[in-house]
């Protein structure tokens, strides 16, 4: 498994990331990008969409 991770200190505040989420799973709280996990499904398109690099695709230990 894997998970989608933002690094916060990275995230600017656009929003891309939000309007690029086809799970509506992304969202904007303290001018920062957070991501709900029980909603994503890992599909990766938020990574793009970020113009900073905040957005990591993460291998779970199993």
């Amino acid at each position: 498994m894997a998970h989608i991770e933002i690094v916060d200190f990275l995230c600017d505040g656009c929003g891309n990331c939000v309007d690029t989420c086809p799970m509506v799973a992304m969202y904007m709280e303290g001018g920062v990008a957070h991501v709900q996990t029980e909603f994503c499904d890992t599909c990766g398109l938020c990574i793009p969409a970020c113009n900073r690099d905040a957005i990591k695709f993460v291998e779970d230990d199993e």
